[in-house]
This record gives structure tokens, sequence and C-alpha cells, in this order.
């Protein structure tokens, strides 16, 4: 049997006497290591000690180490891999030493490296865990507090793991014993509570008595929405039937809606009434879908407690100039139109964003790392979860603001063309015409659209006159090129023909390229990360767009009469002509 060595054993036991965290045990034997003689001790001792100490817990329940050990460099990072003569000394140590925590950290590693007698270092590792948790209880500051529930769940892994039964009903029994004390204080540490109570269930507790200690921590979490909610979840785990199931639902949604309207506000009430809106749709509770719902509309847009974070967008005077000097070189109106028509696509491209987004990332780490969401003011309605890709946010930003400026581009551009040409709605017309209009009626009306522009005082008209042929010209284009137009009538769905999100799905099909449908998509569609002018506009959910949004619908138009007239040219087609 391997002997201790005694002067390893009490740099041991001194360095886990007050023992709170692993990480503060490897230090102190750290400076145990330097401050020992070493004539005194064996090292390979306190290599293979402090060896141990390193390896650390893992959330997936295995363990990882990092210790160089002073005399045969790196060990192991995992147990499998370490020695069986490493091995017989920790064993010696996990009996020796005085700390319980100590005690159940080695038999715990021993278990995992499945040593001599696995099942025996599982009972032990268990029987220390459960001394442990009283010891951390009573230094009562809340890491240790956060040990002592460690120490009990992770006996309770080890009974349920090694199938220790008489062992577990024991932790059990510690563990409904702690919750109790908990619930019994003033002011419960309900996050403690919830994993001490959430692997009851799993290890076969009494159902009775789970049910009272989770109804008790219901009740103690009622002004925490999450808990509160975390709390009812691990009842719905114990219902017996559906119909339990459905009542507990009930009762998480109900507490949702409260909490939304007496004690939050502004956004956090929103979200959390979208939340409880949405749960009951899965439960089949509709009656509590609708009255989030309608509690939902019910809010103004004032009381969000939003602010409207203003950038200021403007054109350098070389790229004004730059604009300006396309319409120069145009020597008739149509030729003008043409050249604004042929302009980079407004939100750049995937690889410019990429960089600037890195960039900016690397200089504002902690605005563009914010997670990001957008709401429908006109519900008010939150229109997409808020995203955490840091990198995606950063190049949905920069092509929205890319996009924008375009817009301004595009207005100086046509503001000269008028000054230049001071076109008439006939010499519009003239330049428009062609098949992919279908009428003179329509395109007389886009052709207003720009008129109505050009005079600088009816922007308002000139949109909601631009978009709906926008979204006509794409249409007929892809018609023109073979591309299913419509939807059959099937079951209680009636026929149809294809909107405008879809429509801008199919422009790749035809030789767009990926930078024109993405400009498209946040032009006319993308609620979450564009301008979104065609839903905003064709639904009155918004007040005039600005001016160089307004120029950048004008823009789309153009580039697509430009291709209905031949004049840009499709990279490749897709879909074959129809005969």
């Amino acid at each position: 049997m391997t002997q201790v060595d005694l002067v390893v054993l009490g740099a041991l036991d001194r360095a886990t006497q007050n023992f709170t965290t692993i990480s503060g045990v490897a230090e102190h034997l750290t400076r145990e290591a330097g401050e020992l003689d070493p004539a005194t001790y064996d090292p390979v001792h306190l290599d293979a000690v402090r060896a141990a100490i390193g390896f650390r817990l893992l959330p997936d329940g295995t363990f990882s180490g990092e210790f160089a050990g002073a005399l045969s460099g790196q060990w192991p990072d995992t147990v499998d891999q370490v020695s069986s003569d490493a091995l017989q000394l920790w064993a010696a140590y996990a009996d020796a030493a005085s700390s319980a925590a100590a005690r159940a950290h080695l038999h715990d590693l021993l278990t995992a490296a499945k040593a001599d007698r696995p099942h025996r270092h599982a009972r032990d590792a268990i029987s220390a865990y459960r001394a442990a948790a009283p010891v951390f209880l009573a230094a009562d500051t809340v890491s240790t507090r956060v040990r002592a529930t460690e120490s009990l769940l992770r006996a309770l892994h080890l009974s349920l793991s090694m199938n220790q039964k008489d062992l577990r009903e024991l932790v059990v029994k510690d563990i409904v014993t702690m919750a109790e004390d908990m619930l019994d204080t003033a002011s419960p540490p309900l996050g403690l509570l919830h994993r001490l109570l959430s692997p009851l269930h799993a290890a076969k507790a009494d159902a009775a008595t789970v049910t009272s200690l989770i109804e008790r921590a219901v009740t103690a979490s009622e002004n925490d929405i999450i808990l509160h909610q975390a709390f009812l979840k691990l009842l719905r785990q114990l219902a017996a039937d559906d119909q339990a199931r459905q009542a507990i639902d009930r009762r998480i949604v109900i507490a949702m809606i409260d909490t939304a309207e007496n004690k939050m506000t502004g956004v956090l009430s929103l979200m959390l009434l979208n939340d409880a809106a949405t749960a009951p749709q899965n439960a089949g509770l509709t009656d509590l879908s609708e009255a989030a719902r309608k509690k939902m509309q019910a809010m103004q847009v004032q009381s969000l407690g939003m602010k409207t974070r203003g950038m200021l967008l403007e054109l350098t005077p070389a790229e004004r100039d730059a604009a300006l000097a396309e319409v120069d070189q145009a020597n008739t109106l149509a030729e003008a139109l043409w050249r604004i028509a042929a302009m980079p696509a407004p939100a750049g491209t995937d690889t410019a964003a990429e960089q600037a987004a890195l960039a900016l990332m690397a200089s504002a780490p902690l605005a563009t790392g914010i997670a990001r969401g957008s709401i429908n003011p006109a519900g008010p309605v939150p229109t997409a979860p808020a995203s955490t890709d840091g990198l995606a946010n950063t190049k949905d930003m920069y092509r929205k603001v890319a996009t924008q400026r375009a817009g301004l581009a595009f207005a100086a551009q046509l503001d000269w063309v008028w000054e230049r040409f001071a076109p008439t709605v006939d010499d519009l017309v003239a330049v428009f015409d062609c098949p992919e209009l279908v009428t003179a009626s329509r395109t007389k009306m886009l052709a207003r659209a720009f008129a109505f522009y050009g005079i600088g005082e009816n922007d308002d008209v000139s949109v909601h006159l631009a978009v709906p042929r926008v979204e006509a010209l794409v249409r007929e284009i892809l018609r023109g090129h073979g591309v299913p137009m419509l939807t059959v009538a099937k079951g209680d769905t009636n026929g149809g023909v294809l909107q405008m999100g879809t429509l801008i799905s199919n422009m790749e099909k035809i030789g767009f390229d990926e930078d024109r449908r993405h400009s498209f998509v946040l032009t006319f569609t993308d609620g979450e990360r564009g301008l979104n002018v065609r839903n905003d506009v064709c639904h009155g959910l918004v007040d005039c767009p600005p001016r160089p949004v307004v120029a950048l619908v004008l823009q789309a138009a153009l580039h697509l009469l430009a291709v209905a007239h031949g004049v840009i040219a499709l990279s490749a087609l897709a879909a074959a002509p129809p005969p």
C-alpha cells in the first residue's frame, strides 16, 4: 500500500483548510511548493497532488487538467491518461486528507479514471461530498453556498451514474433538507434553489415532497418572472397527465401577462407579452394568446422608452462630384437615367461589408457586441429575436448605412437630371415605355412618380406610385424569363401571384447578381435589417420616407427598366424564356 508523504499531506491540509475553490487550493499549493525545503519531502508526491488539484470539473461532467509538473513536465489533460503510479498516489491522499472537499475531489477523479475499485471510490466521493456540504454552508458566503450546492449535485450525479441506490436516497434527503432551509430564509437564493430541485424528479425523489418544495419556490419567486417560470416548468415535469400540464401552462402564461402589466414597463413589458402571446399557441391556450396580443396592441410606441439614435449621413464632396459627373457625361435624358440605373448595388458587396465590420469590431468591441433585434412600431411587435452574432450584426449595419448613403447619391443625381433636362411626364414615358410595364396607364404612373419627385414637393406621391410599379417590373421581367409567377389554388387556399419578397428571392435565377438582389431586399422587404419600404409604405405603417429613400426606390425602378430595355445585360439566365 502506498504511503503518503507527511510533509506533502500537511501542505495539502493547509491548502484545503478553508476550501472555497479548486483554483484557490492550487494557488496555495504553488506557494507551498516554493516555500518548502526540497530535502524534506518527496517531489513526486507533491507533483501528483498538485496535478490532481489542477483538474477542473467541466459543465459536461468530465475533468480537464492543465498542470505542468516540476519533474515530468506537462501532465495529461484527461484523467484516463494519468499513469497507474499517479493514481495510487491520489488514492493514498484521498484517504488521508483532512478536508472532506479534498477527499471528494480526489475520489471523484479516481472514479472518472476508472482506477482500482472505481465503485468504492465513487461511494467514498459521494460520502465526502455529503460531508463537505455542511462545512461549506457553515461559512455562510455566496461562494460557499454555491460550493455546497455543487457538492450535493455532484454526489447525486455519482450516485445515479454509478448506481448507488442507498447513497442516492441519502443525497436526496440532504438536498431536500438544504432546499427547505433555503426556503425558510427571508430571501431564498432562488437560483441555487432551482439547481437543487431540478434533478430530483430524475432521482426518483418522493413526488409529493418535491411538489411541495417547488410550490413554495413558485411562491417565493413571484417577483422574478424568469425563475418563476423555471419553477413552474419543474412542476410541469411532475404533472400526472395532459390536463394537469395544461393547467400549469396556463399558470405560466398568466404570470407572464401579470408581470408584463404590473411589474415591467416599456420594451421589457412588450417582449414579455410577446412571449406570452407565443407560448399558448403550442399549448392550446388560444384565449390567453389573444389576451396577450390585445395588451400588446394597446401599448403606445411612446411608452416603450425607446430612443431615436440619430446618425448624420452625408456624401463627401468627392463622392458628390463623382455622382454628378455620371449625369454630366450624358448627352440625353435617356442616357442620364441609364447611367443612374447602372450605378453599383446600393448595399455594396458582402466582402466589403465583412472587411468593414471586422475593422469596426476591433475599434468598438462593446458597441458591436450588443445583441440586436427589431420592433415594428405599428404593432408594436418584435419582428425578430435579438441576434448575438456580432459579425453578422455589424455587417448588416454597414450594408444598411451603405444603402442609405447610396440613396444620397441617387437623390443628388436625380436632382441634377431635373436641373439639366427638366423632363416632362411625356419625356419620361418615351424613355420608360416597354412591354414589361404592360399598359400605357402603368407606364404613365411610373413616369409621374419621377415627375413628382423631380419637382421636390411630392415625395409621398412619388413613393406610393413607384413602389407597386417596381414590384410589377420584377414580376414581369421574371415572367419573361420563364420563372413561374403563379401559385395555384390548394384546398382552402386561393391561387395568386408571387409577392415582392418571393419575387426578389428569384432574381438570381435569371442573372441578377447577389449584391443587387441583397440591395433590393434591404430596400424593400427586410423589416429586421433593412428599410422595408414596400411593406411600410403599402401597408400604411410609416409617414413619407426621407427623400434619399425615395431616390433608392426610383433607382431600383431605373435598374429594372434598363434590364427590360436591354441596356443592362443579366449575367446568366438560369431559366429559359417561354416558347
